[in-house]
């Protein structure tokens, strides 16, 4: 069901399409900057006390409990004089702000704003005044969608999953649209050192595209899945057959989409594989630790460039016949295959290290000598690269073996990490029943403790019963289209 407009008070039509502020802004409370506020899936507010975990919040349906910076960060979002914007697109988030009372304590909610994602890519904020007007206003793309993307992406249930387990299915309409809107600026940015760049911004049509995705078959949204997003040379799209008995063993989701092969424009790629771990994140629960990439040929070629460029939000790839790397490869008789993108710039680079590229070509595959001096130049910068090339394979998908090989090598560093967050978070569960048996808080300060053991180790045993001893429970299971 639609969610109910919900607009801000004391904003003024000018000409030119603009509205001007009065002091009561759009994420104010009777004309002062409100104290707290509550980011929610729906208009519902549920009860959430000042301590919460992101485990805890989540199951409440709460994305985020903003105060502070956080909160003077969204409030940056709104423009000085900001146009009206396009309301018609999908819900992002609804925002429900707390007012002060005596001592600065919040109190009550006393306004909630909904923000929804515009067709530009964009967002625009509602709200309703007193008389039951509405009015809305665009806020700073950018700036907001950085502070949507700290959030919490899931927004399904925790109970029974609906869609199949194990089979490719086709996602149903509507998508997402990425986090990231690659526009020149954000090329010139991201992948080309800052310089202006010739390239143009995407053109996709979400509403033309269409997405696939496979669930492993032990997939349960009480335990976040990886994803692998598979970047295909064809106009076809489908997860192939050879990623399954990996995904299986590693819980791992599956995605793709279709026409968006070597014929494509390059940005549009880019641009869907930002789409389809958006898509994905909100229908399923996805570890955002746990996001890599998959291509063959030009597909992987996308996949290198994507980790390179945005190590923050890829965990790995595995590049299948084809990749790209930002400086010049030398081909062994004097020239060099050009470098793909610009180095990334320090932190990104200090990112891109602790991810990890595990190539796959053979002997019979036009472009080994390539990747072997990718591999060569990449392990020299500190990389973390490894490649796998077998006899008798040409330029073409690996055995599900080899694919599951080189995908268990990249994945390696979350599952150690995961491996110590369950052992201490088991620890942490002992010593609160060592202190206070194995019964519910009647304290906050024993709250707290169960509180850290969701926080040491999210959405592990140890945590769920933590979960249960806290009494708070899951909200209610949503559908996956």
């Amino acid at each position: 069901m639609r969610l109910a407009l919900l607009v801000m008070v004391g904003w003024v039509v000018c000409a030119g399409g603009r509205v001007a502020a009065r002091p009561d802004g759009v994420f104010d409370v009777d004309g002062r900057p409100a104290v707290r506020a509550v980011v929610t899936t729906s208009a519902a507010l549920p009860e959430v006390s000042g301590v919460e975990s992101e485990m805890t919040r989540a199951l409440l349906g709460v994305l985020a409990d903003l105060r502070g910076r956080s909160l003077e960060a969204l409030r940056a979002t709104v423009p000085p004089n900001p146009a009206l914007g396009d309301a018609s697109g999908p819900t992002v988030a609804v925002v429900h702000l707390f007012a002060a009372e005596a001592g600065g304590k919040a109190g009550v909610s006393a306004r909630r704003v909904e923000v929804r994602r515009a067709p530009d890519g964009g967002f625009v904020a509602l709200r309703q005044d007193e008389g039951g007007r509405i009015e809305r206003v665009t806020l700073r793309g950018e700036a907001f969608g950085a502070l949507v993307r700290t959030w919490q992406a899931y927004r399904g249930g925790f109970g029974e999953v609906t869609l199949a387990r194990g089979q490719v299915v086709t996602l149903d309409r509507p998508y997402v649209a990425g986090r990231v809107v690659f526009t020149p600026e954000v090329l010139s940015a991201r992948m080309n050192g800052g310089s202006r760049t010739n390239l143009e911004g995407t053109t996709r049509d979400l509403s033309q595209a269409t997405m696939f995705a496979r669930l492993p078959a032990r997939y349960d949204p009480r335990e976040p899945a990886g994803l692998l997003i598979w970047l295909d040379p064809t106009a076809s799209g489908r997860p192939p057959s050879v990623f399954e008995s990996a995904a299986d063993a590693g819980n791992l989701i599956v995605v793709g989409v279709a026409d968006a092969g070597n014929n494509r424009l390059v940005v549009d790629r880019y641009q869907f594989a930002f789409d389809l771990l958006a898509t994905a994140s909100e229908r399923f629960h996805v570890d955002p630790r746990r996001v890599y990439l998959t291509g063959m040929s030009g597909g992987g070629r996308v996949a290198s460039i994507l980790l390179g460029c945005f190590p923050e939000t890829f965990a790995g790839a595995v590049p299948i016949v084809g990749m790209s790397f930002y400086q010049r490869v030398p081909n062994g008789v004097g020239k060099f295959w050009p470098a793909a993108y610009q180095r990334p710039a320090a932190e990104a680079m200090r990112v891109l290290r602790t991810r990890r590229i595990g190539a796959i070509t053979g002997e019979q595959d036009f472009n080994q000598r390539e990747m072997e001096n990718t591999i060569d130049l990449m392990q020299r910068d500190g990389l973390s690269a490894r490649l796998w090339s077998f006899a008798r394979m040409g330029h073409e998908m690996p055995t599900a073996e080899r694919f599951a090989e080189a995908l268990a090598w990249v994945d390696d560093p979350w599952q150690k990490a995961r491996e110590e967050e369950s052992s201490r978070a088991a620890a942490a569960l002992g010593n609160y029943v060592a202190r206070f048996g194995e019964t519910a808080p009647t304290s906050e300060a024993s709250r707290r403790v169960l509180i850290r053991v969701t926080e040491i180790g999210p959405w592990t045993e140890a945590a769920w019963k933590a979960v249960r001893l806290l009494g708070t429970g899951p909200r209610a299971t949503g559908t996956p289209r």
